[in-house]
Order: C-alpha cells, then sequence, then structure tokens
C-alpha cells in the first residue's frame, strides 16, 4: 500500500533536512515524497532539486506564483498517487515508526483516519 507523504514547502531548507532525514529513517518504506514548493525565495526550490535527483521516491513541483500554505497543500493532495496520505511540515520531523504505525491503524476496522501526538523541541531536537 503506497503511502503519500505531502510536504507544503516555503523557505524552509535548513528545518526540511531533518524532517527529510526523519522521511529515510522509516520502518514502513512503500511511500512517495511529494513536496510542492510556494516559490520559495532563499534557495530551497533548488536544494530540493538536487535532492530530488538522488531520491526517485521525491516528486517534486513548484506554484507558478506563490499561493500561500491552503493552495500548496490542495496542490499536494492532488499530485499524490497513494491510497494513504499524510502530511508533514517541512519543519517537523516523525519518529522512525509513524507511517507504520499509521498505515497499521488504517488497515483495522472501522479506521478513517489517523493523527499523531505532537512534541514540541528546539532547533537541536
Amino acid at each position: 500500500m503506497l503511502f503519500s507523504i505531502l510536504v507544503a514547502h516555503y523557505n524552509n531548507w535548513d528545518y526540511f533536512q531533518d524532517c527529510y532525514n526523519s522521511i529515510k529513517n522509516q520502518t514502513y518504506q512503500n511511500l512517495e515524497i511529494i513536496i510542492v514548493d510556494d516559490c520559495s525565495t532563499d534557495g530551497s526550490y533548488e536544494k530540493l532539486q538536487e535532492l530530488a535527483n538522488t531520491d526517485s521516491r521525491i516528486q517534486l513541483f513548484r506554484n507558478d506564483v506563490n499561493s500561500k500554505v491552503g493552495f500548496t497543500k490542495r496542490r499536494c493532495i492532488e499530485e499524490a498517487n497513494g491510497e494513504i496520505c499524510g502530511f508533514l511540515d517541512p519543519d517537523d520531523f516523525v519518529t522512525n515508526t509513524a507511517i507504520e504505525e499509521s498505515v497499521l491503524a488504517y488497515n483495522s476496522e472501522n479506521c478513517i483516519a489517523t493523527y499523531s501526538k505532537i512534541k514540541l523541541v528546539n532547533d537541536k531536537g
């Protein structure tokens, strides 16, 4: 079952590196990473392009004009191919089993949505 990780990105390259590392370390690996950049102005998009060239799971898109987070998240959904989709903000990261746990919960009876607990951390994790 393909899981689509949806990332609406804008000027967040420094934080996104931790986000991406947490995706790479997932125990569940049947996933795609949909990133829609909302016309970043800090060089993030070019760095995302380089990253996408090294990881075939990344599908990178860019809005024609800065369209804000609501539009960008909707576009993430439109570009996704997975049976299950989950949003991950570029300045967040997830535990290694987060996607696996979501898939297991989704596959259980009567489940229509899953969510995760939040833990606030500083820039050192």
